[in-house]
C-alpha cells in the first residue's frame, strides 16, 4: 500500500527463510524509536506450495492471517495521509487462484 507522497506499507513472503514479513521503514513517522522502523518477521508454520492469506487494513494498522490463522501479525503506523495505492508483485511461477477486495463503510458509533 502506497500514497502519493512516497509512504508505503510492504507486506511479502520471504522464501528463503521461510517468514512472512510486514516492513513499514518508509510508512511515515518513525523517528520516535528505532525499534519501529523495518522489517518485521513472522514464521511460515504451513508446509504446503499453496498460502492462503487475509489482510485487513485501517487507517492506521494491518493485520495478517497466514495460512487459516497459523501465522497471524499486527503492525501499526503513522502515515501523514491515506494509504490509497494497493500494488501486487510475484515473482515467477507464483500464481494467484482467487483475490477478493471488499471496502467497509460507514463509521462504528
Amino acid at each position: 500500500m502506497s500514497n502519493a507522497k512516497g509512504e508505503e506499507l510492504a507486506i511479502g513472503y520471504n522464501k528463503i527463510a521461510n517468514q512472512y514479513y510486514i516492513d513499514r521503514s518508509k510508512a511515515g513517522a518513525t523517528g520516535f524509536s528505532n525499534k519501529f522502523a523495518g522489517r518485521h518477521p513472522g514464521p511460515r508454520l504451513a508446509t504446503g506450495p499453496a498460502a492462503a492469506l487475509t489482510l485487513l487494513f485501517d487507517a492506521a494498522s494491518v493485520e495478517v492471517f497466514a495460512d487459516d490463522g497459523l501465522t497471524t501479525m499486527t503492525e501499526i503506523f503513522f502515515v501523514s495521509q491515506p494509504l490509497t495505492t494497493l500494488k501486487i508483485r510475484a515473482k515467477n511461477g507464483v500464481t494467484f487462484d482467487a483475490l477478493t477486495y471488499a471496502s467497509l463503510a460507514g463509521t462504528v458509533k
